[in-house]
């Protein structure tokens, strides 16, 4: 399965929320928590929009599926080491290591190939606050122990919080 059949889907469920006036980041976020009775009451039980959220869960699987076995391979993974600028590396938890600290790009990006979509950590956040649909759900990773060094804890969405006393005194609070 491609992350471009995800990509499909999700369009496709963008435009029936987008038809009945429905936030799709909302939506979206309950699929990925797999809150499906919460969805069938916003969506009043639409028939399309349900086999469109089941199909893209589908496709969340088999996405992990695939790069968990990639991620198994050392080979494939020192080949996606030197083409990020890294070293390859002897043994398989040393490249995945270097993969997890190093080298910052979607799981989807990551899976469908696309490794021009590489980018800084901060940008990285950023593309997944402001686009849900490129958070891959929880449940999913922790099924597939390599996507496991994928998982980190932040909090929805990330601010910055600044104490009165660090704002310059010309600001208003």
């Amino acid at each position: 399965m491609s992350s471009t059949n995800y990509e499909n889907l999700v369009g496709a469920v963008k435009v029936k929320l987008l038809a009945k006036r429905l936030g799709f980041k909302r939506i979206f976020k309950m699929a990925n928590k797999k809150e499906f009775d919460k969805i069938n009451i916003l969506t009043k039980n639409d028939n399309d929009i349900r086999i469109l959220i089941k199909d893209i869960e589908f496709e969340q699987n088999e996405i992990g599926k695939n790069l968990d076995s990639k991620l198994n391979d050392l080979l494939w993974l020192n080949e996606q080491l030197v083409r990020f600028g890294e070293q390859s590396q002897v043994s398989k938890n040393k490249a995945l290591k270097i993969l997890q600290t190093k080298v910052f790009i979607n799981i989807y990006d990551l899976n469908g190939g696309r490794y021009e979509k590489r980018t800084t950590k901060q940008l990285l956040i950023k593309d997944m606050n402001k686009n849900c649909d490129r958070i891959f759900p929880l449940a999913v990773a922790k099924k597939h122990f390599t996507l496991k060094c994928y998982l980190r804890k932040r909090k929805y969405p990330v601010t910055i919080k600044l104490k009165k006393t660090e704002i310059p005194c010309d600001y208003k609070i």
